[in-house]
């Protein structure tokens, strides 16, 4: 009951936030060509979903998306129990994760369009780089702190090391491997607007772009709300999936 308390007071303030929108842009500033009333912008949403114009560049950004997504996800587990398993190969790539972690996405993506173009391949290699950090770093941190006294008990009993890994370390890690890729998920749909905006080629960033230039800001923050809830539903569906996985993980 405490919990659904807060959650209506968080949908309260939603709602009087859109009112303030409304009443500043019809009040504080009438008839502003960048600020339209919360109506207007609500007029141009309904427009684009019925249209198809808003699902077409929603499509394309959720593929890109998602292909960056699930690239650098496995990557990124794939590389960090290698590590976390092999101190060699720790030693060995653990200072070039280090240096390459800080680099922001979006500064990669002017060198890259030399190489790769403006292309959806662009913009799901650069997805990937972004998303392949976090769940690395996580999917390490995980394995090395996998407790040693259940690696010595199934060394013991004489369980060989992919039996180890699959019935011991993954269960584990499978917390930290979900935390670093709920962090990707969110670091995933911004890299791909800013991907879109910077090389454009379709999707939801070029297309807020474009209307921004075209002078249709109504347009434009309808494509904002659409992606403020696309990425809320994505965190919900994630969740979601998180839940049921840990708990079938721990059987």
């Amino acid at each position: 009951m405490k919990n659904l308390g807060h959650r209506i007071w968080g949908y309260l303030l939603v709602a009087a936030l859109l009112v303030l929108w409304e009443v500043s842009a019809r009040l504080i500033v009438p008839g502003s060509t960048t600020w339209p009333p919360f109506t207007t912008v609500l007029s141009s949403l309904v427009t684009g979903l019925l249209g198809g114009e808003l699902l077409y560049v929603v499509g394309s950004s959720l593929f890109r998306m998602g292909s960056g997504f699930v690239i650098g996800s496995t990557l990124g587990v794939v590389l960090g129990l290698a590590m976390g398993l092999s101190t060699p190969l720790r030693q060995m790539l653990g200072s070039l994760v280090e240096i390459m972690r800080p680099i922001p996405a979006a500064a990669i993506i002017p060198p890259l369009i030399f190489i790769l173009g403006i292309d959806d391949a662009l913009k799901v290699f650069v997805v990937s780089l972004a998303v392949f950090f976090p769940v690395v770093i996580n999917t390490l941190s995980g394995t090395l702190n996998v407790e040693t006294t259940y690696l010595d008990v199934a060394r013991t009993f004489g369980v060989n090391r992919l039996r180890t890994v699959r019935r011991v370390v993954l269960p584990a890690v499978m917390p930290y491997v979900f935390a670093g890729m709920r962090t990707s998920l969110a670091i995933a749909l911004i890299t791909t607007v800013v991907a879109e905006m910077i090389a454009g080629s379709g999707g939801i960033g070029y297309y807020i772009i474009n209307m921004q230039y075209a002078m249709r800001p109504g347009d434009m923050y309808a494509a904002v709300i659409v992606l403020s809830l696309l990425g809320y539903t994505l965190n919900q569906l994630f969740r979601l999936w998180e839940r049921n996985t840990l708990a079938w993980s721990r059987k």
